[in-house]
């Protein structure tokens, strides 16, 4: 049988399997050292490796995906060693229910047994806890399960899952108070995230081989170090993130500058709506604003949203990108985030933006702009973006104009690099 991105049989989910479990077992160490939960018996990255290395070495391979999987599962259920081995089996045992009968799985079946064997994990414990695996194997595919269509492939599935499975990850001190004490992640959940990241690594053609034990000792004991260094920052989340479209390198540069936790780069005005969700998913706030900077990126920025299903996220509905560095610059950091989101909405309105998409003589329409806005002397600052088909000759004529004409006015210029306007503004 053919074996394309958009498809998996049996052979190829063995060799994920095998790629995860090469990948857990060279994390083996580090996941018994941080078990502290359920009891610090520093034994669940060995669980989670037995468990995995009986369904792979007893289940017979087979090119049907559904027999190759009914028999892993059933292999998987004899050798769980542990809570942890117990509840991956479990995953695998829905996974093996819902999908058992298909030959060929595309991206959009797994991700229906991704929920299925979550949803069979959960029943077959009696007092499930959060902040285990559980939560990463429930959280992860609900998050993206509305993602996986059109032309989602098999590694685009396995990328967002694994990559809201680490958002969980940095989580779970948060759920186990016993984590943060112990300044650890869950074991049972960084175990899961080895095997699903080999799996992945398998499907994008970098499979994970098995490594050798002084090396991964001396790999694994620097992971822990660093991750107890951390552990407490990096499961801090923020009160706020915030997303920005930028259309040039100077724009970019000024955004960091500013903060902005996750910048969409595109040579154009549009920010396609696969972008604003990979930008959702890689900010780790309690509630996340998005400026898209462009009229048709609040649409594409909405529908994001839609999707994700994720009701921390609003849109700041900037149409220029000053607005956007205006609001931010005004934040108020120590206020509450509901009052800091309205005071970004009002701030973008208060700016007076101007935009000269091309020109054959930049100065003259842009006093033609100039002139047009109201008690232009009350104002305290401009802010100027010049595009990358604007001259030095004409910037530096700009810059000259305004400050003989306007001393008052506090004037701050950037090498924007945009290519869709030769300068863009604000005045406030």
């Amino acid at each position: 049988m053919a074996k394309t991105k958009n498809v998996i049989d049996g052979l190829i989910f063995k060799d994920m399997m095998v790629s995860g479990y090469n990948n857990l077992k060279n994390f083996e160490n580090t996941i018994n050292i941080i078990n502290v939960f359920p009891i610090p018996d520093k034994d669940t990255g060995t669980n989670m490796r037995l468990t995995i290395e009986h369904g792979i070495t007893n289940a017979k391979a087979n090119e049907d995906f559904g027999i190759y999987l009914t028999d892993l599962s059933s292999q998987m259920l004899i050798g769980a060693r542990g809570n942890s081995g117990v509840i991956l089996s479990q995953i695998f045992k829905g996974l093996a229910m819902c999908l058992g009968t298909k030959s060929l799985v595309t991206p959009h079946e797994f991700a229906n047994g991704l929920i299925y064997g979550y949803r069979t994990a959960y029943k077959s414990v009696l007092n499930p806890t959060e902040g285990t695996i559980l939560t990463a194997s429930r959280e992860a595919i609900e998050t993206i399960k509305f993602t996986i269509r059109g032309k989602v492939n098999m590694a685009i599935l396995f990328e967002r899952y694994l990559s809201q499975i680490l958002i969980v990850l940095k989580k779970t001190p948060d759920m186990l108070p016993c984590l943060k004490e112990a300044k650890v992640v869950d074991s049972g959940t960084l175990g899961y995230y080895k095997l699903i990241e080999g799996m992945y690594k398998q499907l994008i053609n970098e499979p994970v081989k098995e490594e050798a034990i002084s090396k991964k000792e001396t790999e694994n004991r620097t992971f822990i170090d660093e991750m107890r260094s951390n552990i407490l920052k990096e499961t801090a989340f923020k009160p706020i993130g915030v997303v920005c479209v930028s259309t040039g390198e100077g724009i970019t540069s000024e955004l960091n500058e500013q903060g902005v936790d996750y910048i969409i780069e595109s040579d154009s005005s549009e920010a396609k709506v696969d972008e604003f969700i990979k930008a959702i998913q890689n900010v780790a706030a309690l509630k996340i604003v998005i400026f898209p900077n462009s009229e048709m990126n609040i649409a594409n920025a909405n529908e994001a949203i839609d999707i994700l299903k994720r009701n921390e996220v609003v849109v700041i509905e900037s149409k220029l990108v000053v607005e956007a560095v205006y609001a931010i610059q005004m934040d108020v950091p120590d206020n509450d985030s509901n009052s800091r989101i309205l005071e970004m909405r009002s701030n973008i309105k208060e700016i007076q933006s101007l935009k000269v998409s091309s020109s054959n003589d930049l100065l003259h329409d842009l006093k033609d702009i100039l002139l047009k806005i109201n008690n232009l002397e009350d104002k305290v600052a401009i802010l100027l973006f010049f595009g990358k088909d604007c001259s030095k000759e004409e910037e530096n004529r700009v810059i000259e104009y305004i400050e003989n004409e306007y001393p008052f006015i506090e004037l701050k210029t950037i090498r924007g690099q945009q290519k869709d306007c030769v300068l863009l503004g604000g005045v406030f």
